[in-house]
């Protein structure tokens, strides 16, 4: 028995939503050690401000580096999400997926079998830059702090509003952090179009949901099926969808430059995503889908 494809669309999605929710998790974490072992010194570091590199560079071996290997792990989970969607379509040969996909993602972010980081991929590139803007952004309020005079009360509290953040502003390793869910999303659509791709299917449903932020363009396109030289279109003033802050240029708000249709969705930040179905499943959803003795997809001309 196979399942609406729109139910396994989203049981995907709030997989993945679910493996960035404990990734969160655990940088709040890796913030929270932050903070403690500042607070631990706090009398040492604010009389003498050069005793924090030591400190930065054995927080990023002790904390940065094993968040940074979990992430990749977490990242590693999205094959077989994608192995457990097409079962649920009931799709027979989607099992020879798992070498392709698996290969395909270790070798983009980086990553040996077992999710560990490879020295000069994504994702070792990533996390030293993540430990270069902490460690400049400390360093730079503890010195300044330092050449100010400031009492030891307000250098904490200002160190503590770095660190941590406030109710409206994140904390300095959750802001670094914080385009993570791009990554999930990204890996997730160009594991789904070289699914696509590996299956022969041309068609795919774009869903994510409609919140009071989606964008216009993502709204428009929610809950359809398109079709891959539709697709293909996205961003360009060739595209007959709407959604466009200017559509000669083909812009729309959040986009990316360079754009990617498949990688990228409706752009920065966007929850949206591909789910590639089989053209029986495309032409039920989309009565203008015709199919020909190719197998090939076309859209029916208007009678």
């Amino acid at each position: 028995m196979t399942t609406d494809p729109q139910d396994a669309a989203r049981k995907r999605s709030n997989a993945i939503q679910v493996l960035e929710d404990a990734l969160k998790q655990h940088v709040e974490e890796a913030q929270r050690l932050l903070w403690e072992g500042l607070l631990q010194r706090l009398k040492d570091l604010h009389a003498d401000a050069s005793l924090l590199p030591v400190l930065l560079q054995e927080y990023a071996n002790t904390v940065l580096a094993p968040l940074a290997a979990l992430y990749g792990q977490s990242l590693l989970n999205l094959p077989a999400l994608q192995l457990d969607y097409f079962a649920a379509l009931g799709l027979a040969d989607y099992q020879r997926l798992r070498a392709p996909l698996t290969t395909f993602l270790t070798a983009r972010l980086g990553l040996d079998a077992q999710g560990n980081l490879l020295p000069g991929g994504y994702l070792s590139a990533t996390m030293g830059v993540v430990k270069d803007r902490l460690s400049q952004q400390v360093l730079t309020y503890a010195f300044q702090a330092q050449a100010s005079g400031a009492g030891i009360d307000a250098y904490r509290d200002g160190l503590n509003m770095l660190v941590v953040g406030n109710g409206t502003a994140l904390g300095v390793v959750q802001e670094l952090y914080k385009s993570a869910g791009d990554d999930f999303s990204q890996a997730d659509r160009m594991l789904q179009h070289l699914s696509g791709k590996e299956l022969g299917l041309r068609a795919a449903l774009y869903q994510g949901g409609v919140m009071a932020h989606t964008r216009a363009f993502c709204e428009v396109r929610n809950g359809r099926v398109f079709v891959d030289f539709e697709i293909a279109k996205f961003g360009t003033k060739a595209d007959p969808y709407g959604g466009y802050t200017n559509k000669a240029e083909g812009l729309f708000a959040g986009k990316p430059d360079p754009y990617d249709p498949y990688s990228d969705c409706g752009g920065y930040n966007c929850r949206h995503t591909w789910h590639y179905i089989p053209n029986a499943t495309a032409l039920r959803m989309r009565p203008d889908l015709g199919e020909n003795d190719k197998g090939e997809l076309f859209i029916k001309p208007v009678s």
